[in-house]
């Protein structure tokens, strides 16, 4: 278990129903028996008295310490999450109320609210379990204790703000499915480079020439041939890929339905990679510019997992973007894969002066639906539904266009269809573009 830390955001006292009624039989009674000289009216009065006047002299209200751990600090989208609250009396309380208000993106499983008690030193502890199914970073919520005493006449309310939050991340098994790994591997290949160094895989032989290392030589061709030849080889190089993030792309309620899509591209496509020992970077490029040069290991995912989990928040960005930056940051030797729903030409410019830099950059887009009311929203209201979709899809081919011209292959891809038929098909448009230079 992991402790949270939380933040007190009300304390109140105050007296209860049963307190006002009590007071209501006092009051009615007096009247009854002083003005209109109903003294029977004292004898039904009196239980309420005795039980104000025991309320009044009796211990005051004191808060338990409260303590909230949760199982674990990160889940997946469907786990169940259960979050202990543990309260220690320094006095006796009678009766204690403990709610849990999840944050609107959970579920929860069994009662959120539970009554006890507590005796002086005494401790009490009770379990809420939650469900997530949103990615992202999440709020847990609210807990709420409150404290009654024998009586029933005051509550004392306390309520806390869980600030910890939890990291959700898309499901394994959705991810995975994206990609085939052997299959991929035949599309990736294992990476060779067409120069001539020091490797694993022998390229071509020839004559001794002053310089060459005497590793290199090959004893049985030069006993054949009576003079010293060496053996040349192709250089073990990976290929560096730098998985670029759009994060402009934000529509209302509908932003993380999309920024989802473009995280399970990014993460099909970096597994992967990262297993045919390439080394991905990862750039976020939307409020500023989050950078992540290319790196190798599972802990390096776990890193770019952690960094796209961030964009369901919007404390993320720590620079401001600009095309100069993006331009000093990826390798120029790097293979660009952006990664958008070409909602922001912003972004599409980004892209565009990367490529005119000479920037080898392909670019997937998500294919997201997104409803006409919203792309309406996202007008200013100047159009009707209809309209403003018309609109919306225009200005995406002419960005697609613009794209293609600058040298750019834009692949649409759905979630229903594994990633490597997208990276195939950048494959075959790569080969396609390289023979007609060559004609």
């Amino acid at each position: 278990m992991q402790r949270l830390e939380l933040a007190v955001t009300s304390r109140s006292q105050s007296f209860t129903y049963l307190a006002v009624t009590h007071v209501t039989f006092v009051v009615v009674g007096l009247v009854l028996a002083v003005i209109f000289g109903v003294y029977a009216a004292l004898v039904l009065a009196a239980p309420s008295m005795v039980i104000l006047l025991s309320g009044l002299i009796g211990d005051r209200l004191v808060q338990p310490a409260i303590q909230v751990d949760i199982d674990r600090p990160r889940a997946i989208e469907g786990d169940a999450i259960t979050v202990r609250v543990k309260l220690t009396g320094t006095a006796h309380v009678p009766l204690l109320d403990v709610e849990m208000e999840p944050d609107s993106s959970l579920d929860h499983q069994g009662p959120l609210r539970v009554l006890t008690s507590l005796t002086a030193g005494g401790e009490s502890e009770t379990e809420f379990t939650v469900l997530v199914h949103e990615w992202g970073v999440v709020s847990l919520g609210h807990i709420t204790v409150r404290s009654r005493d024998r009586f029933g006449l005051v509550v004392q309310r306390n309520r806390y703000l869980i600030i910890s939050t939890i990291r959700v991340h898309i499901h394994e098994e959705s991810v995975r499915s994206l990609t085939n790994p052997d299959r991929f591997r035949r599309l990736v290949g294992s990476h060779t480079s067409a120069e001539r160094s020091d490797g694993c895989e022998i390229a071509d032989v020839r004559p001794y020439q002053p310089g060459d290392r005497l590793q290199s030589l090959n004893w049985r061709i030069s006993a054949r041939n009576n003079e010293p030849w060496v053996t040349l080889r192709h250089p073990d190089r990976s290929t560096n890929i730098v998985l670029v993030v759009d994060a402009y792309q934000r529509f209302g309620q509908d932003q993380a339905d999309g920024l989802r899509r473009s995280i399970r591209a990014a993460l099909g496509i970096a597994r992967p990679h990262l297993s045919a020992q390439d080394p991905v970077g990862l750039m976020l490029i939307g409020q500023g510019v989050k950078w992540f040069p290319p790196e190798l290991g599972r802990m390096h995912l776990h890193r770019l997992n952690d960094a796209m989990l961030e964009l369901s928040t919007n404390r993320w960005a720590d620079t401001s973007e600009s095309q100069a930056l993006v331009h000093r940051l990826i390798p120029p030797d790097a293979i660009v894969i952006a990664i958008s729903a070409l909602v922001d030409d912003r972004f599409s410019n980004t892209l565009t002066s990367l490529r005119a830099r000479g920037q080898s950059v392909h670019v997937i887009e998500p294919v997201t639906y997104w409803p006409a009311q919203t792309v309406a929203r996202r007008k200013g209201g100047e159009f009707t539904p209809a309209a403003a979709w018309r609109v919306y899809s225009l200005q995406q081919q002419v960005t697609r266009a613009r794209l293609a011209e600058s040298g750019m292959s834009v692949i649409p891809w759905d979630e229903a269809q594994p990633i490597e038929s997208v990276l195939l098909a950048l494959r075959m448009r790569q080969r396609s573009r390289n023979a007609g230079a060559v004609r």
